[in-house]
């Protein structure tokens, strides 16, 4: 299985991480994971991870469609994408200018550092996370 799924109650936040190849029908069955698990609390946050393991072969037509879904997340639920690669990055934009996201919610960025800063939680707690792969 290509991604992760964890929930952190304590945090009010929402791990996931994609790794490997993943394609339209993968990519598609994550987003239908996350679906899943809604209605998500307005306090709930997301992180999601794009590492350097992850190999894209998306459509961008598909992450468009994705991107007009009914959102999972409330609107003042804080999302953070991390993208340590540059097609990653910019498939992430391409959702983000789709969806019906605010860009102070959505925030993309290319360390777990940075996205620890703006989710305002403790970088090592992410360290200790062990991800299925």
């Amino acid at each position: 299985m290509p991604f992760d799924i964890q929930i952190r109650k304590a945090d009010k936040l929402i791990l996931a991480r994609i790794w490997g190849q993943l394609d339209n029908e993968l990519f598609t069955n994550y987003i239908l994971a996350t679906e899943g698990y809604a209605p998500i609390p307005e306090d709930y946050r997301l992180l999601l991870v794009f590492d350097e393991e992850t190999r894209l072969e998306l459509d961008t037509s598909l992450i468009r469609e994705l991107a007009r879904r009914p959102p999972v997340f409330s609107a003042e639920s804080t999302r953070v994408v991390v993208a340590t690669e540059d097609l990653a990055f910019g498939l992430s934009r391409i959702y983000i200018a789709e969806s019906r996201f605010s860009g102070d919610l959505y925030v993309i960025v290319r360390t777990l550092e940075a996205a620890a800063d703006v989710l305002n939680i403790d970088v090592n707690s992410l360290d200790s996370l062990q991800w299925q792969v």
